[in-house]
């Protein structure tokens, strides 16, 4: 971020670099998902069992027993639980959860506004909105990374297509589609209509915010103090409070950030 800044500073027109070669960028990082997601795939062979997901280990079994191929799903989900690199130091499932998808969405949106002032154009309460928002959805994920490891993305899920690409091509270049579209089309908004839209987002982050530290602090500890109790016949996200309301609408909510 410090680079994109310094680099707009001594007249490196970042935005408009950015701007024109949009396309090729999202090309390049789709192209880059299939050919990362093919190589763990190949890799995910010459692994021991134990290094799969129960999911693949377990259609390794019945592929044998009924001679049915399971390619076409197994390199979507993906069979290694957790590919490492140099030496097992980095988890690479967790730095593409992680890094270059969630910040890379902020770099783009952060062009996109220098592209704004290279036109001559100003940035607008709608476009400070969006990005403000989009920030503090980025930095939430980067300050409470601990929480990831209980989900099930990482505790359960092989890093396979779905995530490359979900991570490396449609978080940033999705996600940030609202910002370009910003570039040429600022809307006219009054300051109540503003704070109307920061309301219900920062309504919505706190019940994001609030469900996903419950989750987290139930999956690492479903007995200790401060967290409700759920009898055992009862579905799991029923035992905490936010639960019910916000289970159904988490993945919702960084969509309506994104827009």
């Amino acid at each position: 971020m410090l680079a994109l800044v310094g680099a707009n500073w001594y007249g490196i027109k970042v935005g408009s670099i950015i701007c024109s070669e949009l396309t090729r960028l999202a090309v390049c990082a789709s192209l880059f998902s299939l050919l990362l997601s093919i190589g763990l795939y190949a890799r995910s062979r010459r692994v021991p069992n134990s290094a799969l997901t129960a999911e693949a280990a377990s259609s390794m079994k019945a592929s044998a027993a009924s001679g049915r191929c399971t390619f076409i799903y197994e390199f979507f989900m993906g069979r290694e639980l957790h590919p490492r690199l140099f030496g097992g130091r980095i988890d690479l499932k967790f730095f593409l959860e992680m890094r270059p998808g969630l910040i890379g969405w902020v770099l783009l949106d952060m062009a996109f506004m220098f592209q704004v002032k290279a036109n001559g154009g100003i940035i607008g309460l709608p476009f400070a909105t969006l990005t403000f928002m989009h920030l503090i959805y980025v930095a939430d994920a980067l300050f409470f990374e601990r929480s990831i490891l209980t989900t099930t993305d990482i505790k359960r899920e092989g890093l396979g297509y779905m995530l490359v690409f979900g991570n490396l091509a449609w978080v940033p270049f999705f996600y940030s589609l609202s910002a370009r579209q910003l570039i040429t089309n600022q809307p006219t908004m009054p300051a109540y209509c503003v704070v109307g839209v920061l309301f219900i987002n920062l309504f919505g982050y706190f019940i994001f915010r609030a469900s996903n530290y419950m989750k987290d602090e139930f999956r690492r500890d479903p007995h200790q103090p401060g967290l409700p109790t759920v009898a055992p016949c009862q579905p799991v996200f029923a035992a905490v409070t936010y639960w019910p309301l916000a289970a159904g609408r988490c993945a919702v909510i960084p969509i309506l950030l994104a827009t």
